[in-house]
């Protein structure tokens, strides 16, 4: 009877090993079905990346636009009269330079208000140095 348990627990222990060599061997399979799939999924998106883009590059051909232009018959001129339009948020002007309103808003206390100021003017001269 001692010899038997061993043989019935070798047996086990094979079928066992055996057991979870095919459960890799699928797993394995599975895993390689999927990698497949998405590189095939990436292929096609590539692919048809590079046909837009090249459709895109088409269209953007200077003698098509050209073509075009002449088609639709548009009239491109160089302007004659260039139009400033003036900036809509008013500013306070400092040493020549024009420093937001938002540095002398009503809900900052003062001392906030200086430092705020300061590192304006500092950030100012650094750019003055830069360009010297």
């Amino acid at each position: 009877m001692r010899g038997t348990g061993r043989i019935i627990l070798g047996i086990f222990g094979c079928c066992s090993l055996v057991i979870f060599y095919v459960h890799l061997q699928v797993v394995t399979f599975l895993a390689s079905y999927d990698i497949h799939r998405a590189s095939e999924k990436i292929h096609v998106s590539t692919e048809q990346f590079r046909k837009l883009k090249f459709e895109v590059d088409r269209y953007k051909a200077p003698h098509l636009l050209e073509g075009r232009i002449r088609e639709y018959e548009m009239k491109l001129a160089l302007p004659e009269m260039v139009y400033r339009i003036p900036q809509s948020f008013s500013s306070v002007e400092s040493q020549g330079r024009t420093l937001p309103l938002a540095a002398k808003a009503a809900g900052f206390p003062q001392f906030l208000q200086q430092t705020f100021n300061s590192w304006i003017q500092v950030a100012h001269a650094k750019s003055d140095n830069a360009e010297a």
